[in-house]
């Protein structure tokens, strides 16, 4: 999902993001000790603090 030059929303694009990484570890759970989510930016950072239930 490209949210930036392809304009994926950033709100939608956290949460989806989210749930696929989840499932996968539920799937796999000796897969990773530690899972880092990177973003680009303050609204990237926001919209994955959103959609992990933060503000």
């Amino acid at each position: 999902m490209s949210t930036g030059v392809f304009g994926y929303p950033k709100d939608e694009a956290a949460p989806v993001a989210l749930r696929t990484v989840a499932d996968w570890l539920d799937a796999h759970p000796d897969g990773f000790d530690r899972v880092v989510l990177t973003v680009f930016g303050a609204d990237d950072e926001t919209a994955y603090r959103r959609a992990f239930g933060g503000r």
